[in-house]
């Protein structure tokens, strides 16, 4: 299969290529349909690019509820039971008892986990079908900005790739555009935009397909017949240079399989563990 790379250093970079001019006519352009806002996210073109700039205000709002909801899930997790001995308390240890130790009362209380510093690369595809509910798509995003944020909030340092592909059985574009560097603060508006907006793939990405070559777009089916291309995923040994991987995979990404995928990622990368008690 023959690929063709379209890669960005920020999404400000990206932003300004958008607006370089491109062959394909203005009418037969996907990205810039008015209208349909539920599929797109937004109703208009300049709109999806004023979210993409400022910042999407209302993305933060759900990602705040999500952070409430795993809050509850995570308080075990957050930190290590650790005992706590002393005249008073909830338990009685017998055996300090027994050999007359005035301190024979024993407390679990929460002790934070020490880390090490980590570097992790994070590479998220936001691709999606034409079939793909524009609710899921954000709700998976959501669930993925969630997890960066807590990977940064616990001393990791996150460098993010935002991912999507368009393909045929011939030809694909793959399209990434560094979101964060290790050491760039975490923007999560404009995070949660890149990752959790409709309209980051609808509009933008497909508005940077839209500026290949016109034989290339046909092959892959960025025409407006051609359904912009089949998503796909990275090749698995490109994924391989990533910590985490989110691929385009869509199931419900209701609460409690976002609840579930984070905390699974948070294990992996050892941010949370779990210690027996003595």
């Amino acid at each position: 299969m023959q690929i063709h790379r379209q890669t960005f250093g920020s999404l400000v970079e990206w932003l300004a290529f958008l607006e370089t001019p491109t062959t394909m006519p203005l009418q037969e352009r996907v990205s810039h349909n008015v209208g349909d806002s539920k599929w797109y996210g937004t109703g208009s073109y300049d709109a999806a690019i004023r979210l993409a700039e400022d910042g999407w205000e209302e993305g933060l709002t759900r990602l705040h509820k999500l952070s409430v909801e795993l809050s509850d899930e995570l308080i075990g997790l957050l930190h290590i039971p650790e005992v706590q001995f002393d005249v008073t308390g909830d338990e009685l240890d017998v055996g300090k008892f027994v050999h007359g130790e005035p301190e024979d009362f024993m407390t679990l209380v929460p002790a934070e986990i020490e880390q090490e510093p980590k570097l992790l690369r994070v590479g998220v595809n936001f691709g999606a079908s034409c079939g793909v509910d524009a609710e899921a798509m954000t709700r998976k995003g959501a669930a993925a900005t969630g997890l960066i944020d807590i990977l940064e909030q616990h001393g990791k340092r996150v460098e993010l790739d935002a991912i999507t592909i368009a393909s045929s059985s011939r030809q694909a574009v793959h399209t990434i555009i560094r979101i964060k560097d290790f050491n760039g603060p975490v923007q999560l508006a404009n995070l949660i935009f890149a990752l959790a907006h409709p309209s980051a793939h609808r509009r933008l990405a497909f508005c940077s397909w839209e500026h290949l070559d016109e034989d290339v777009r046909e092959a892959i089916g960025i025409t407006p017949l051609g359904g912009y291309g089949r998503p796909r995923d990275l090749p698995m040994e490109e994924r391989e240079q990533y910590d985490i991987y989110v691929p385009s995979l869509y199931g419900s990404w209701d609460r409690q399989a976002a609840v579930e995928y984070i905390i699974a990622e948070l294990s992996k990368q050892g941010i949370y563990t779990e210690k027996e008690v003595p």
